[in-house]
């Protein structure tokens, strides 16, 4: 099991599971304070990775320059993007600020990981002025994912996959080489699953998603297991290859 996308909780509850059960993983980190605790915390961990930008939520609270230290020692930079549904802050600031480190991110040639949530089209389109590897993560739009596979992009399949036509639409259009596979946290995982933060059965609902992973894609667990393995491998080598 690999975790190629997740977000930590206050409690410490993933983070222990990760390590408990060496699961590799890529925390993100968008605050100062989240990457100096995270880094700290992975230090003895080497199948743990860390990635850090600013979030779109975010791009009105914080500077480009006030978080270029971290973006600099950061080796993957992301969540980064914009997002039109979840968030009310306006969408000319969260440009400003996306395009800003994705200039960074392809000067640099780290690679970034993508958060398009009701932006996928303007996305797919500002992407390409920066080349780079992305990974586009929890796609979960219906239209405009040719404009993805035609970039070097990978994609994570999100814990909605038992019930999001959107999701599984990735797993089944989506090469299987360029697949991952993420929970995006535990709250990802409970409201993805319809529960409690505190109903959360990380193993088990991971478990489950990956078998469905499978299904969906026409193959065996074991084939795919390993081809994730394969891919994530890959992908985390980009930041040492660029």
């Amino acid at each position: 099991m690999i975790d190629a996308h997740c977000h930590l909780d206050a409690e410490g509850q993933l983070f222990e599971l990760l390590t408990v059960n060496s699961i590799p993983a890529t925390i993100n980190c968008q605050t100062t304070k989240e990457w100096l605790t995270n880094k700290q915390l992975v230090s003895h961990f080497p199948f743990l990775s860390l990635s850090a930008g600013i979030h779109p939520w975010d791009a009105d609270q914080m500077s480009f320059s006030d978080f270029l230290p971290i973006l600099e020692e950061a080796s993957i930079i992301g969540e980064i993007g914009m997002d039109n549904e979840w968030t009310s802050v306006p969408l000319t600031i969260q440009e400003i600020i996306f395009r800003k480190q994705l200039a960074f991110a392809s000067e640099q040639n780290k690679p970034v990981i993508l958060h398009t949530k009701g932006m996928e089209k303007k996305i797919a389109h500002i992407i390409q002025e920066y080349p780079n590897t992305y990974l586009v993560h929890w796609y979960s739009s219906l239209d405009y994912l040719d404009n993805y596979l035609g970039l070097d992009t990978y994609f994570t399949v999100g814990p909605s996959l038992m019930t999001d036509p959107a999701v599984q639409q990735v797993i089944r259009r989506v090469p299987l080489d360029r697949l991952l596979f993420e929970s995006d946290g535990l709250e990802a995982l409970a409201w993805a699953k319809e529960v409690t933060k505190d109903d959360v059965d990380y193993l088990m609902m991971q478990q489950e998603n990956l078998e469905q992973f499978a299904l969906l894609k026409g193959i065996s667990y074991k084939e795919l297991v390993s081809q994730l393995k394969m891919n994530y491998s890959q992908w985390i080598n980009k930041k040492e290859r660029n």
